[in-house]
This record gives C-alpha cells, sequence and structure tokens, in this order.
C-alpha cells in the first residue's frame, strides 16, 4: 500500500480558507493549557475553581454588605447567580 502525500498530489490553494488561516495560533495556545489526565481530576478541577469563584462573590458582596451574616451572602450570591443566568438567556444567540 501507497501512502501519497497531500502536498505533491494536491495542488496549493492561493489562499487558504478562514478557519485554516487561524489554526497554528489556536494549536499553539492549546500546548499552553494542562488538561486533565483522568476524568476525576477534571472533575476535582471543576470544584476547586467553582469553590474558588464562589469565595471571590462571597468576598465582593462582603464589601457592599458589611453586617451580612454568611447566610445572607450565600442568599445574595444566590440571587446575583440567578439575575445572570436570566440575562445569558434573554442574551443568546437565536437557534
Amino acid at each position: 500500500m501507497v501512502l501519497r502525500t497531500p502536498s505533491r498530489d494536491l495542488p496549493r490553494v492561493a489562499s487558504p480558507p478562514l478557519w485554516l488561516r487561524g489554526l497554528a495560533q489556536v494549536a499553539a495556545e492549546l500546548r499552553l493549557v494542562r488538561f486533565p489526565s483522568s476524568s476525576e481530576d477534571g472533575l476535582r478541577e471543576t470544584l476547586r475553581l467553582s469553590d474558588w469563584c464562589l469565595n471571590l462573590i462571597r468576598a465582593r458582596l462582603q464589601t457592599g454588605h458589611t453586617t451580612a451574616s454568611p447566610a445572607e451572602l450565600d442568599l445574595l450570591a444566590y440571587h446575583e447567580a440567578c439575575v445572570e443566568d436570566q440575562l445569558r438567556t434573554r442574551l443568546a444567540w437565536p437557534r
């Protein structure tokens, strides 16, 4: 069986398609990303990032509501997430 190389058999295109032009940049960016080695590691990383984000939200809400209890801060964070979700669904691309 003989494998043909595309560079010798196919004619060169004068300008590559748009999706192909940025492919080298995407490949270079993906090389910098460390992907989890297993699904468990991916889940742990997701939970760690979620916890980190929740702590950031709580800290930001704490600056505006200095007398709020931790339970009230959690409720404020929940309401903020609901409002953000409603905005995201309203501004979503039509399908």
